[in-house]
């Protein structure tokens, strides 16, 4: 629903695609394997076509896909034989140990994509507003792929008048301070620091005095949450690092926490991803 709101806001071609993962019914014995597996197949293209078709309405149209096999590879595929802009994903709602050793499809697509991905929250309390958002929350730490997020949360901006904020946060352990000592000089020279350099990303991003700044003080997952919440953030705009094999296994703490606690969609933007005019082409789900 949220890709399809996106994707009429914004003029893009919308592809869903459903993946299932087959293979281990291979080697079943005493049964009758390719009876189940076209029925599975039958039962799974009727309630594909009947999603899209009560999704999406009136509204407009989005093609439909049905795919075997790995479901995180299926994904990346078709995105790519897409050539999609922007991948759009929703959650299950894991919570505690076994989100933490299982990871979710959401967060393996977003570890190994070289495509923006929107995750979306299944929780009850989040805020998921179909077509363009309102309210921009974009997180940098002035990293390469940051840089590139606050890119894309500039062109979330351009379909509809949207209040853009860019956040960043210094890693600060002392808490609160007060007075002329040296803690606290040091605190307001890191702020005056930072924001200069949230400044000279704004302006690079071409967003000048339309955007709001804010520094915050103390852990950074905690922080761009804490702020997202504060302002009523419909979606959170964050940059994931490089695709080495350390970042594919960790994702980055900060970006993993804000995946999954966000209150609203996280869009993730990887360093080596360039926005070509935004997400007015295709988004494939």
């Amino acid at each position: 629903m949220y890709a399809l709101g996106l994707g009429r806001e914004h003029g893009a071609a919308v592809r869903v695609v459903q993946v299932i993962d087959v293979r281990g019914w291979a080697g079943a014995a005493l049964v009758d394997v390719g009876a189940i597996l076209d029925e599975a197949r039958t039962t799974a293209e009727e309630q594909l076509g009947w999603w899209v078709a009560k999704a999406v309405g009136t509204g407009g149209g989005a093609s439909t896909e049905l795919r075997e096999g790995a479901v995180v590879p299926g994904i990346l595929a078709a995105a790519d034989e897409f050539d999609a802009d922007l991948l759009v994903l929703g959650t299950h709602g894991r919570s505690g140990f076994e989100r933490l050793a299982l990871g979710s499809v959401a967060e393996k697509t977003v570890r190994r994509s070289t495509r923006p991905v929107c995750v979306v929250p299944s929780r009850e309390d989040a805020v998921v507003r179909t077509g363009t958002p309102s309210r921009v929350v974009c997180a940098t730490d002035f990293s390469e792929s940051s840089v590139h997020a606050v890119s894309y949360g500039q062109l979330l901006t351009t379909a509809a008048p949207a209040a853009l904020s860019l956040v960043t946060v210094i890693d600060w352990p002392f808490g609160e301070t007060r007075g002329n000592d040296p803690v606290t000089q040091l605190r307001q020279s890191l702020t005056e620091e930072a924001t200069a350099q949230l400044r000279r990303v704004a302006d690079a991003a071409g967003v000048g005095e339309s955007a709001t700044l804010a520094v915050r003080q103390g852990r950074a997952g905690r922080e761009i949450l804490k702020y997202a919440r504060e302002h009523h953030a419909e979606i959170v705009v964050v940059g994931v690092s490089g695709r080495g094999a350390i970042d594919r296994a960790l994702l980055g703490s900060t970006a993993q926490q804000v995946l999954r606690d966000a209150p609203c969609p996280v869009l993730a933007v990887p360093a080596i991803a360039v926005p070509a005019g935004g997400v007015d082409r295709q988004t494939a789900r």
